[in-house]
């Protein structure tokens, strides 16, 4: 059997068993695998499209993601192996949906041979019902040990019904940002004289981007450059030239590289995001950049909820062109006041002090202290 951090003696065995393993969790894993003897079991895929990194490359891949889904049943060889190798681990970390049927022959192993399972998902996703979310609850206290969750907040929700409920502080390698920021020669990073806002994300009818372009057309600002592509890009470049904005919307496509994200956010006051946001937020304080979203957090995906108004970020009515327009003036007359600069500071100590992967690594080995 090979492992992605080879395990040493006298070391608790944990079991992280997940869909896939994308680029923002390597260094997690590398800092906890330093404290712990870790075993990684992990697909190629999850059902998003999110694909595991490159920089896994000696793991274990066994697939097990979608060996059993809900409605549909199958007991591959595979996954016989997979239970066989979690008989000797200390916990088992079991990342996924209640609605997946490959945890529950988990669950039972776990249980006859005294094994530790610790269930780390989010409680609140897009669009989550709090009913959903509740019962989804329920059936973890009932089949696992303890609930690791995403934020303070789900947290917080959470030890309603399961008092045995933790946060990991979810977040980003901010070390690698900043070694893109400090990469990026001082005399290239000169921001325009008005309001610069930059989008990272999909072109989808989700992400509202439509929405953001017919708001961004009835203002001044300088510039907003979109990162990201999408079924609507065709459609949004097509609105952009109708409306004569190809001078301040500039698309620069789908971007991976830090040090080319650095490029462009250097030069913007602020992150925009009219949709659900998610782990984007965390991106975009790691650049120092506030955030622009709307105000419903019941739709938005758990990490909005480190956005405080007016201390890190803004917040306009969801879906109301106005009150989006008036937020990004408030912005602009900010920022020609010196005023936007605290806002930023703010953002970036957010994630500096709370939401990154070396903070998630300590969270992640208190919990397990505790649990076993």
């Amino acid at each position: 059997m090979k492992n992605i951090y080879l395990p040493e003696k006298n070391k608790l065995k944990i079991a992280f068993i997940q869909p896939c393993i994308p680029h923002y969790r390597v260094d997690f894993f590398g800092r906890i695998a330093s404290e712990v003897s870790l075993h990684l079991f992990y697909g190629e895929e999850d059902n998003h499209g999110v694909k595991t990194s490159a920089e896994i490359t000696n793991a274990v891949n066994y697939n097990h993601h979608g060996y059993i889904y809900f409605r549909k049943i199958l007991f591959p060889r595979k996954f016989l192996t997979l239970l066989s190798k979690l008989r000797s681990m200390d916990c088992i970390i079991l990342y996924g949906n209640v609605f997946n049927l490959s945890n529950y022959p988990i669950y039972v192993l776990s249980r006859l041979l005294g094994i530790k399972i610790v269930w780390f998902s989010q409680l609140l996703t897009s669009g989550t019902d709090i009913k959903k979310a509740r019962l989804r609850l329920r059936i973890i206290s009932i089949f696992s040990d303890a609930f690791l969750t995403y934020t303070e907040h789900e947290q917080e929700l959470s030890k309603q019904l399961f008092t045995n409920t933790y946060s990991i502080g979810n977040g980003l390698n901010i070390d690698e940002i900043e070694s893109a920021i400090c990469g990026l020669p001082k005399e290239k990073i000169s921001r325009p004289a008005g309001l610069s806002l930059i989008f990272i994300g999909r072109l989808t009818s989700k992400s509202q981007i439509m929405f953001l372009l017919e708001v961004i057309n009835q203002t001044k600002i300088s510039k907003l450059y979109v990162i990201g592509d999408g079924a609507l890009l065709d459609s949004a470049e097509k609105y952009v030239q109708e409306n004569n904005l190809s001078d301040i919307v500039i698309f620069l496509g789908k971007i991976t590289d830090e040090n080319l994200i650095a490029k462009f956010a250097l030069i913007s006051d602020a992150f925009i995001y009219p949709g659900d946001v998610g782990l984007s937020l965390m991106h975009a304080f790691s650049y120092g950049l506030p955030a622009i979203i709307h105000d419903d957090f019941k739709s938005h995906m758990p990490e909005a909820s480190i956005l405080i108004r007016g201390y890190n970020g803004f917040m306009y009515k969801r879906s109301s062109k106005e009150s989006l327009i008036k937020t990004i003036n408030k912005c602009q007359c900010m920022k020609e006041n010196n005023l936007l600069i605290d806002v930023s500071i703010n953002a970036k100590k957010t994630v500096s002090q709370n939401y990154n992967t070396k903070a998630m690594a300590q969270n992640f080995l208190n919990m397990l202290g505790n649990v076993i």
